[in-house]
């Protein structure tokens, strides 16, 4: 079981330069072409997509044999990457609470909340694909 969260972390980790890419494609391109009303949704999409298609491709290393292990690790998930945002966003971005709890605001057209959704469920359905459960 330690084996298999430790595993789930380093896959975890793989999020890490995804998402600053995906940052990245979003700030160079996305914005350029669409505009910021569409980019930031349309990148809340594909960073989502990333996670999934991640997780899909790693989802055999974790060592999962039931139904509950993926739900598990994709609560670590969920919990690494909340705090991740706070944490990164605050200290070593520099913003605010305040803005960084914008990054939830579904009105102003970000999607993190739907990240947050794909990271949670991703580990479950990726087994289910990839019949590691049935």
């Amino acid at each position: 079981m330690v084996s298999m969260v430790f595993r789930a972390l380093g896959v975890w980790f793989l999020f890490v330069p995804a998402a600053i890419l995906n940052g990245v494609l979003r700030d160079k391109v996305l914005i350029v072409v669409f505009g910021q009303a569409l980019a930031l949704p349309l990148s809340g999409v594909i960073l989502s997509i990333l996670v999934f298609l991640i997780t899909v491709i790693f989802v055999p290393y974790l060592g999962g044999s039931a139904a509950w292990h993926f739900w598990l690790i994709g609560c670590i998930w969920l919990i690494l990457t909340v705090a991740f945002e706070f944490v990164f966003s605050h200290f070593v971005m520099g913003k605010t609470w305040v803005e960084i709890v914008q990054v939830f605001n579904v009105a102003q057209g970000n999607l993190m909340i739907v990240v947050l959704i794909a990271t949670l469920i991703s580990p479950f359905f990726a087994a289910r694909l990839r019949g590691l459960i049935s």
